[in-house]
């Protein structure tokens, strides 16, 4: 087992039951986490957890938004199935939010083209402020 699996069932198994279970909340929101390049609803408890566990589970949005839109990666593939075997009655892991969805498909493709768009453009534009203000350009 490697040393990250090792460590994330170890911070699962301290963490266990942190997480809503039951019924899906009506007025949920899908939310898009950048760092995870993948969607969350509000209602699913990551908002505000403890780092570590957040952290954590950025690998586990990645590859379930990748089951929504139908994506063949492996990629966070045992990260996902580790947290579902310590959090199996959380909410984030109902059917219907880690099954493939092509109206949550064409949604998630158009929040990801414009959150790389505006990723590109930040680097762009921080990339000129160094240019400007850089000591070492004689």
């Amino acid at each position: 087992m490697s040393k990250k699996i090792e460590y994330l069932k170890q911070l699962f198994q301290d963490f266990e039951g942190a997480l809503p279970e039951g019924m899906q909340q009506e007025n949920s929101v899908m939310k898009y986490n950048v760092l995870a390049d993948g969607v969350y609803w509000t209602d699913e408890g990551l908002d505000g957890i403890h780092w570590e566990l957040s952290n954590a589970f950025r690998l586990v949005l990645n590859y379930r938004t990748k089951l929504l839109t139908n994506e063949k990666n492996n990629e966070n593939k045992s990260e996902y199935y580790l947290a579902k075997k310590y959090f199996p009655k959380w909410i984030g892991f109902s059917e219907s939010r880690c099954s493939f969805n092509e109206e949550l498909t064409s949604k998630i493709k158009r929040i990801q083209k414009v959150s790389n768009y505006k990723i590109d453009k930040a680097f762009k534009e921080s990339d000129l402020q160094v240019d400007i203000i850089d000591p070492t350009d004689s």
